[in-house]
């Protein structure tokens, strides 16, 4: 393996580590605000609060908020923590979605979640990047993984 290959297997760690900070940092902000704006207090599906656009109840407000901080303490790990994020992003993500898509398409006002359109959107692009940051964590660990069998295999041959 060339130095260059090493470069790109070291350079795809901070990338998933990155995009795993940039959704626990959006998803923490909009959680945290949404807090703020519906109250802690109801959580019976009809105190709806708007947050950039985004609408939800104080039930989806602690979901975005209590997902935020967990991707933020997963990003601050290796690339491992990186690649956990991202696949329970991914499951989460896809969940929200669905659960938007569905509560869109019946039309219900007292689903406990309060989600809209673009909350929805939101969810979906969060699957596409915590997918992007499961392949950057898991190229990388692979890569390192590779790197560090040829330097054991480079060591037994010099002794």
């Amino acid at each position: 393996m060339s130095g260059s290959q090493r470069a790109g297997a070291s350079a795809r760690a901070p990338i998933a580590q990155g995009l795993c900070g940039l959704l626990g940092v959006v998803y923490l902000v909009v959680g945290v605000l949404g807090l703020l704006q519906t109250g802690a207090g109801e959580f019976d599906g009809h105190v709806h609060g708007t947050v950039g656009g985004l609408g939800g109840t104080t039930l989806l407000n602690l979901v975005h908020t209590i997902l935020g901080a967990l991707l933020l303490l997963l990003a601050a790990s290796r690339a491992s923590g990186a690649r956990v994020g991202g696949l329970f992003g991914v499951l989460a993500f896809l969940g929200l979605t669905a659960y938007g898509v569905v509560a869109a398409l019946r039309g219900g006002e007292d689903e406990p979640l309060g989600v809209d359109w673009p909350a929805t959107v939101l969810h979906g692009v969060s699957v596409l990047i915590a997918a992007a940051m499961v392949v950057f964590a898991t190229r990388a660990t692979a890569d390192g993984a590779r790197w560090r069998d040829r330097l054991r295999r480079e060591r037994g041959a010099k002794a």
